[in-house]
């Protein structure tokens, strides 16, 4: 066992009042990896790890801007939505209760900026004078990138080995948990997580160019 050095005494006048995590942390290196589970990433990154937060930003970043691009029919303003979420995200997570739940939640931030992007565009159209343009998510233009953006997604996902592409549907978009997905496909859960992991790097490499 390593020896470690007594603590100097000091008043309590001359402590610092606070210690940010990441000063903290910073004397540690992380234990973050890509395959543990949202629970255990969101644990870390509660207390301020930054990598185990970057970790689930590479997870869920692309469902982020499909659910974004959806509500919002713009690149730009999904983009814009999806950082803004993100940087919500990691100042709020500390408080998030229910850490395995850390993608429904994210998803959720996504959902309100979306809205209020939406509101803010209600707003604005409502002190114009004259006709109004057709709303962007009803153009032909706006309805042909979303189709786009869907045929994207269902090819990346075709392209993927079987067991990979039933386990991601399962989990992300159906949001069963990994013991269930396991049951249902007769696979232990480190094959689950296994196949959800690699599922996910390969889709967040085809999807890149959407981002």
């Amino acid at each position: 066992m390593l020896a470690l050095d007594a603590p100097r005494q000091t008043s309590a006048a001359s402590r610092p009042k606070t210690r940010g995590r990441s000063q903290a942390l910073a004397q540690f290196r992380s234990v973050a990896d890509a395959d543990d589970s949202d629970e255990f990433l969101a644990g870390l990154a509660s207390l301020g790890d930054a990598r185990a937060f970057d970790l689930l930003v590479q997870r869920y970043r692309t469902l982020m801007y499909v659910c974004a691009r959806r509500r919002l029919g713009s690149d730009a303003e999904a983009d814009d939505v999806v950082q803004e979420s993100l940087a919500d995200a990691w100042t709020k997570i500390s408080t998030l209760k229910d850490l395995a739940a850390v993608r429904s939640w994210m998803l959720r931030i996504v959902a309100s900026r979306s809205v209020d992007v939406l509101r803010r565009r209600r707003e604005h159209d409502s002190v114009e004078d004259g006709d109004y343009a057709a709303s962007d998510t009803q153009s032909p233009t706006t309805n042909a990138q979303l189709a786009l953006l869907s045929a994207a997604l269902h090819i990346a996902l075709s392209r993927l080995p079987e067991q990979q592409r039933r386990c991601w549907v399962m989990r992300e978009l159906e949001s069963m948990s990994y013991q269930d997905i396991g049951d249902e496909l007769e696979l232990p859960v480190s094959t689950v997580r296994g196949s959800i992991a690699r599922a996910r790097k390969a889709l967040a490499i085809a999807m890149a160019d959407w981002r």
